[in-house]
């Protein structure tokens, strides 16, 4: 290379022509066959780059986000509420956001989303990836059950000082959409492995069509259950946020951190839903919403029980200053008065439904109601996820395989 070379622009000087459009220009491929040629338009290349890219950052930020979250979870959560059925489900649904993420990755940079077998439906020699997409597939199945178990199980505790007919109506409501949601989204794994992943050579418009219908099913079944959950769940609260204030305790609590966590938790996948479907199409903003909500959940618990830690500091050190006005050999009674009405706000941290039987009696709820004392606030990390299938999204062309 000489020296006139080496100092010259690499970018050439070229004339433009404002009649013709680059980046809708034709390109010839040529088939397996090596005879046979097919016409290729550029911008069928940039929506299947950009397919990649957007899906890419998404699951990236997921499994950061849920990685980091399940880590600090695992660590700072005590032996015996590792034990509670509420954090397994809960930790189990952000290992496997973790776990669909990497396999997304991998599906990703496979052959699926090669622009040569994208555009011809050209897919021998990619079992490996096939097999990676339906582990996800499944995974995204066994997360939602997760989820839907965790709802279950915390609409139940929530509600457990009801009476008996209205405890079990919202226990039926519950089951029914949790099983609706969990029902659709296994029609929509075996449809999608059969069609979409395993057969995706010989995949039909029509089995096509199916199968976008069932996605968009799967996913508003998912949201409304989420939604009617949080209702109950917030509606509750509300009555014994209202019962605890009629009784003086008008601090801000753990019970309180739950409430606004839980409202957001009802309306975060939501927003993210008419985002997915109606303001950024094929964006894949969908796959946030399990993700958001396995996220929220805990990171309400952690905050509800800093809280009630700092809560229980501050009643120490208030009684260890009044401890020195009160006269020696005073009988314990007194000094409780002397103190306060006795309400140990750090025990909130160990349920959310109560503090102790006296409190359910104040709240016009009879003698003899045994109420759920194993509600930790820590193993209230409800967990709300998710969506992998890989599903197709439609173009001028042809059709975008994509994971939502």
């Amino acid at each position: 290379m000489s020296t006139t070379d080496l100092d010259s622009p690499m970018a050439m000087a070229y004339r433009i022509n404002k009649t013709f459009d680059p980046w809708s220009q034709d390109i010839t491929v040529t088939l397996p066959d090596g005879i046979t040629t097919y016409v290729a338009n550029y911008a069928d290349i940039v929506a299947v780059q950009q397919s990649v890219m957007i899906q890419s950052v998404s699951q990236g930020i997921q499994v950061g986000a849920s990685f980091i979250l399940l880590v600090i979870l695992l660590l700072i959560t005590t032996k015996d509420k590792r034990r509670s059925i509420v954090f397994i489900l809960n930790a189990v649904a952000l290992f496997l956001v973790v776990f669909r993420g990497v396999f997304a990755m991998f599906t990703f940079a496979g052959p699926f989303y090669d622009f040569y077998r994208w555009l011809l439906y050209y897919y021998a020699d990619t079992k490996t990836a096939q097999h990676i997409s339906c582990v996800g597939e499944v995974a995204t199945f066994i997360l939602t059950v997760c989820i839907e178990l965790s709802l279950v199980m915390q609409v139940r505790i929530v509600c457990c000082n009801l009476e008996d007919w209205r405890r079990h109506g919202v226990t039926v409501l519950n089951v029914f959409v949790a099983f609706v949601a969990c029902g659709i989204r296994f029609a929509l794994m075996v449809v999608n492995i059969t069609w979409g992943i395993v057969g995706v050579e010989s995949t039909t418009f029509r089995q096509s069509q199916l199968i976008s219908r069932l996605a968009s099913a799967a996913n508003i079944t998912f949201v409304v259950s989420i939604g009617i959950s949080a209702v109950i769940f917030c509606t509750k609260l509300a009555f014994a946020i209202q019962a605890r204030r009629s009784m003086g305790m008008k601090q801000f609590g753990p019970m309180q951190i739950i409430f606004v966590m839980g409202c957001q938790t009802m309306c975060t996948p939501l927003i993210f839903t008419i985002i997915c479907y109606w303001v950024i199409p094929n964006a894949q903003m969908g796959t946030f919403v399990p993700v958001v909500v396995a996220i929220t959940l805990p990171l309400s618990a952690m905050w509800a029980a800093v809280n009630a830690n700092q809560l229980h500091v501050a009643n120490s050190n208030s009684r260890n200053a009044l401890r020195h006005q009160v006269p020696l050999g005073a009988p314990d009674h007194v000094r409780g008065k002397e103190h306060g009405s006795g309400y140990d706000t750090a025990n909130t941290a160990s349920t959310l439904v109560d503090d102790d039987d006296l409190e359910m009696q104040k709240m016009g709820v009879g003698e003899g109601v045994k109420v759920h004392r194993t509600y930790s606030v820590r193993s209230d990390e409800g967990v709300l996820s998710s969506q992998f299938m890989p599903a197709r999204v439609e173009t001028e062309r042809a059709v975008i395989p994509q994971l939502s």
